[in-house]
């Protein structure tokens, strides 16, 4: 019987083992336990695959909750030796999931994870104690499905750890593109992100730094000399008891601020926000450029324009929409069914791709 992302695997043996904490475990390891493997055949996006098969198992076993640690590792020099390591230190499998196309059988992804059965501070009385599953995936997909991938894999995790190693310039740029347009979505539940970077890469650093992160995510850029599995679980374990210490706010706790946010990156977007029905106050804002000002103008007149139009009617049915073009620019205003709120949008028509707002827009009327 298979649950949570691989299924539910019962194992032969069960060991108690002290809380995981440093390397004094991964010294003294437990009889490995035979790898247990998994296919899924994919038909379509393997994200969209990734996220119901989650969301599937929650729904199944809602009280098989652990705390879920994702590595992120484009070499794949240093995650796959964790996940043994830790496999052999608790004596439990390490189960492997392979996502298939369904029409070739070509492998997109080997996605293994391993548990944990007591997480760190278990002994301690202070942070987590439930189980803690730590997650890397071998990504064979090329493109923008591996970006998926990867990204559907963090999105759910309480930590995601990306071991950068030796990326070049260019492929950390790609990567970091990836994970800022993943963060944006409304997907996207992981609270913290720690890159983990060679010692002196000062402009490595400041390439992750200085991306417009949302609001609500930490992240960090963290120099480390990385010589082992060990070196790289501890690495990561002192990330999770710095997320344990400095709790931050979870992104997803708040869904339509978040789908606000991707609808703000969306191509042509200047400027969107939610507005009162009743007089056109604005009450959130995301803007990339410097129209702010201009939306909250916008916002007023289309409100306006809206109950007047329905006082000329005569029948009091106000618009769900109403859209108006100034030169270039398309002003619109979308009420939410059952609220007194609305979507104001501020778009560059030439370069707005209407299909992909539409698509956003739906989504974050269904939040409010």
């Amino acid at each position: 019987m298979l649950t949570s992302l691989f299924g539910d695997l019962t194992p032969a043996r069960r060991t108690t083992v002290p809380d995981f904490a440093d390397t004094l475990v991964l010294d003294a390891p437990a009889p490995p336990t035979p790898p247990q493997v998994a296919d899924v055949f994919v038909a379509g996006s393997p994200a969209l695959a990734m996220r119901q098969h989650f969301a599937a198992q929650r729904e199944h076993r809602p009280q098989a909750a652990a705390t879920m640690v994702t590595l992120l590792d484009p070499t794949g020099l240093w995650a796959p030796a964790v996940v043994k390591a830790l496999s052999d230190a608790c004596g439990q499998p390490v189960e492997k999931l392979h996502l298939r196309e369904r029409a070739t059988l070509r492998t997109l992804a080997v996605v293994e994870r391993t548990t944990l059965p007591h997480g760190p501070g278990s002994g301690s009385g202070s942070g987590s104690t439930q189980a803690m599953k730590v997650y890397h995936a071998d990504i064979r997909a090329q493109g923008a499905e591996h970006h998926e991938i990867a990204t559907a894999l963090a999105e759910r995790s309480q930590l995601t750890t990306v071991i950068a190693g030796t990326l070049d310039s260019h492929a950390l740029g790609l990567l970091l593109g990836a994970l800022l347009h993943a963060t944006g979505s409304p997907h996207w539940h992981c609270p913290w992100l720690v890159v983990l970077l060679p010692p002196g890469a000062d402009e490595a650093a400041a390439q992750v730094q200085r991306q417009p992160w949302p609001a609500g995510l930490h992240v960090a850029a963290v120099p480390v000399a990385l010589s082992s599995a060990s070196d790289t679980w501890n690495t990561v374990l002192a990330a999770w008891n710095l997320a344990q210490a400095e709790p931050v706010a979870t992104p997803g706790a708040e869904p339509a601020a978040r789908a606000l946010s991707a609808l703000a990156r969306t191509e042509g977007v200047l400027a969107c926000g939610l507005a009162n029905l009743q007089d056109g106050q604005l009450s959130a804002l995301q803007t990339r450029t410097d129209q702010g000002d201009t939306l909250a103008h916008v916002a007023r007149a289309l409100v306006l324009a809206r109950l007047a139009h329905a006082t000329a009617c005569g029948d009091h049915r106000v618009p769900s929409e109403l859209l108006a073009t100034v030169g270039t620019q398309v002003q619109l205003l979308r009420a939410a069914p059952n609220t007194t709120q609305g979507v104001v949008l501020l778009l560059d028509r030439p370069q707005a791709n209407l299909n992909l707002v539409r698509h956003k827009l739906a989504e974050l009327e269904r939040l409010l």
